[in-house]
């Protein structure tokens, strides 16, 4: 069972590494993004597939979504809100739940 008495002590910059290294066995951060990262299938991506990435998100760099496949392959779509944090993309006006409706409109133009 894992617990939340050592969280205080760590360090935002060392949450990921002690993250995936203790729970998932990936050693460091790094070695689980270099081998579970989806950037190494982009290229090959033939469905159109839609990607939603907010700038502000705080777990996701923002600069990932610079990789090279986004402006060659016809079948990715990148929207990029400037809000919307880590999965929260809710509107202050309606419609409120923003990621609903653009993922219907993504689908019937599909």
């Amino acid at each position: 069972m894992y617990t939340l008495e050592h969280l205080p002590k760590i360090q935002p910059s060392r949450i990921s590494t002690t993250l995936y290294r203790r729970l998932f066995g990936f050693g460091t951060a790094a070695n689980y993004f270099r081998t579970q990262s989806s950037n190494q299938f982009l290229e090959h991506i033939r469905v159109p597939t839609l990607l939603i990435q907010a700038k502000d998100d705080p777990l996701i760099p923002f600069s990932t979504y610079n990789h090279p496949a986004f402006a060659k392959n016809p079948n990715l779509t990148l929207v990029t809100p400037d809000h919307g944090g880590h999965l929260g993309f809710l509107s202050r006006r309606k419609p409120r739940f923003w990621l609903d409706e653009t993922l219907l409109d993504w689908i019937e133009r599909q």
